[in-house]
């Protein structure tokens, strides 16, 4: 079977993992041991180091199942190890911040990830075959990030051509008139205009896999609320994430012809 992972899935994968070890080694602090684990645990969570931090916390593991700990803390130490021999900085992690090509090595996953009890590929994404026109705010740090997210975590690498707001093509679309609508628009495969959380829940259905599961949940929280928080990110995401010079997000020459949206 094709294998489903992709960098951003595998990180949230590892990010809640590092957090439980990380609060299951803060319970037996002062201990040294649990010292040394909780501060790989955060090398672990955040994606630096991470391979280095598995490895040490997989011994640990090791070595107190040596001296009476339950044996099932074996297949953490397992997951720890395979961890260790993945590729590194997968898109998510804080190795990753700044890469031009957000996929890096995981653009082709290992297949040792079929290792894992769970392929995202199982979850199919929406409408496959189709392509999205998403357009976004060029001079937002924020929407600069989601299309980089986009990027990496579509596994066919064709589901989304990019152009920012207020773009030709844009104005060929909806015109070029008045305030632009929004920091994200969405024109489906099918012609419907998707704006706010609409967009945003429809995009990580696209995505499939973990994606997909996300989307469903915020699907099910009511419009209103959905946009309500949609809104209030997007009043700040200047204040916090800061503009940009370039329309276009950093990118390798292999994925700019993506961008323009024919």
């Amino acid at each position: 079977m094709k294998n489903g992972w992709t960098g951003g899935q595998y990180s949230m994968i590892r990010a809640i993992a590092g957090i439980a070890l990380l609060v299951d080694f803060a319970m037996h602090i002062p201990e040294p041991l649990a010292i040394l684990g909780a501060i790989a645990a955060v090398f672990f969570t955040i994606g630096l180091f991470d391979r280095v931090a598995a490895v040490m916390i997989a011994g640990a593991f090791v070595w107190n199942v040596a001296h009476g700990l339950h044996p099932a803390w074996l297949a953490v130490a397992a997951f720890l190890v395979l961890h260790a021999l993945l590729p590194p900085a997968p898109y998510g992690s804080l190795a990753a911040r700044g890469r031009v090509d957000p996929r890096g090595a995981w653009a082709k996953p290992s297949p040792l990830l079929h290792l894992l009890v769970f392929n995202p590929a199982w979850i199919r994404p929406r409408a496959e075959g189709t392509v999205d026109a998403v357009f976004y705010d060029g001079t937002c740090g924020l929407c600069h990030r989601s299309v980089r997210l986009l990027i990496a975590e579509d596994a066919s690498g064709r589901a989304f051509e990019f152009a920012p707001l207020g773009s030709e093509r844009f104005a060929q679309m909806f015109g070029n008139g008045g305030e632009l609508p929004d920091s994200i628009v969405v024109q489906t495969a099918d012609g419907r205009t998707l704006v706010r959380s609409d967009a945003i829940v429809h995009l990580q259905h696209r995505l499939g896999g973990l994606w997909r599961v996300i989307g469903f949940v915020l699907g099910l929280i009511p419009r209103v609320l959905r946009d309500a928080a949609y809104n209030f990110v997007a009043r700040v995401r200047y204040r916090i994430f800061g503009r940009t010079k370039d329309a276009c997000p950093l990118m390798p020459p292999d994925l700019r012809s993506r961008f323009g949206v024919r």
